[in-house]
């Protein structure tokens, strides 16, 4: 084993980013299903959005969550999926910032906020495209 090369294939390193961020999407979408009122009154106390556009905002978002993880973790409409995606997270570090409990617009106190990694992620796969086993790939013929 070269230690300069890689061990496998680099098709399936988008798949595991894309697995990876998926379910934590989805994860992420139905935790914020069971109490809908929390994340509603976490973004109106930010002031960054009108109280409707912050209600909708709020509301959208875990349907937004769900479905875009689940475009991931099939790796269908990957490009469409990490745009989406990236910019939810965008929004979230423009919201809440990356310091937990500051309000929003940009607050970068800490390097390693899981939203800037995440949002990596989204990217990441959105340059490299869906990688080994996605649905994408297949219809290509490359899948």
């Amino acid at each position: 084993m070269k230690l300069d090369q890689p061990i496998g294939d680099s098709m399936y390193g988008p798949l595991f980013i894309r697995a990876a961020l998926g379910c934590f999407l989805v994860m992420s979408g139905l935790a914020r299903l069971e109490n809908p009122q929390l994340l509603i009154d976490r973004v109106q106390q930010t002031g960054i959005f009108p109280e409707k556009w912050g209600t909708v905002y709020a509301i959208l978002l875990p349907y937004v969550e769900i479905l875009s993880g689940g475009l991931f973790i099939g790796g269908f409409w990957t490009t469409l999926a990490s745009i989406v995606v990236s910019v939810v997270l965008g929004s979230f570090l423009y919201i809440f910032g990356t310091k937990v409990g500051t309000p929003g617009a940009f607050n970068f106190t800490s390097p390693f906020n899981k939203d800037l990694v995440l949002l990596a992620a989204a990217v990441a796969v959105m340059f490299t495209g869906p990688g080994a086993f996605s649905i994408d790939g297949f219809r290509k013929g490359s899948g």
